[in-house]
């Protein structure tokens, strides 16, 4: 399924796209004129440089779901109190907005502050768990033994109650992580499909921020096994 932003990319008229291919030039010149290219992950060097309305399919979803990765790192730098709770996107509109793009970066660096590392690191590890809940959805719904299947259910109730001891998490919901008012075990496909890709974007910025990797590209988010 298209999301919004792609289809209003793919009826965009002539004159839209002249705009899109303007702002992308503006852009790439204002990172020129900031000294930002170098800090570009190879990923995204030949992405920023396209115009919107000639971006793939596979770069407008990839786009659109880094949203939630910069929304993380808005947070660490001060710029969000809070982070939103872990089945809400953030959305392309909120991250960019507080970028002021096109003004001298000065302003912005002078106004962030990194939080503390212990903050972020605890940040990293709900990521983290989040993520690892998201994998271990598809086992509960595949053809396991009964005693598998009640043994991985006995993990996630372990770690659902101790993450909701913790004030991780609100409270559990049949002993499972709550989502969208319901137990994590009884998402549908789409809203499954949502709530992994928050998790994976998230951790992904948390490992970077904590020291992972320094190549945004190969930050590593592996989560623990069954």
């Amino acid at each position: 399924m298209r999301s919004k932003f792609e289809s209003i990319v793919q009826s965009a008229s002539p004159q839209m796209i002249a705009v899109h291919e303007e702002l992308s030039t503006q852009l790439n010149m204002w990172l020129a004129d900031e000294g930002l290219i170098a800090w570009q992950s190879t990923q995204e060097k030949p992405v920023v440089c396209k115009a919107l309305g000639s971006l793939t399919r596979q770069e407008l979803v990839e786009t659109s779901w880094r949203a939630d990765a910069l929304g993380v790192i808005l947070w660490a730098l001060g710029i969000f109190e809070n982070l939103l709770p872990w089945d809400t996107r953030y959305t392309p509109q909120e991250t960019i907005k507080p970028l002021n793009l096109f003004a001298p970066t000065g302003a912005f660096l002078g106004e962030v502050r990194l939080r503390p590392a212990a903050e972020i690191e605890a940040a990293r590890e709900l990521a983290e768990l989040w993520h690892w809940r998201a994998q271990v959805k598809r086992p509960l719904k595949e053809e396991l033994e009964l005693q598998d299947v009640g043994e991985v259910a006995a993990k996630v109730r372990a770690a659902a109650g101790k993450a909701y001891a913790n004030g991780d998490i609100p409270e559990p919901v049949g002993g499972d992580f709550p989502v969208y008012g319901k137990a994590y075990a009884e998402l549908e496909p789409e809203e499954y499909s949502e709530v992994a890709a928050i998790a994976i974007e998230r951790h992904h910025a948390l490992n970077w921020l904590c020291g992972f990797s320094k190549d945004w590209d190969a930050v590593p988010i592996e989560t623990p096994s069954l």
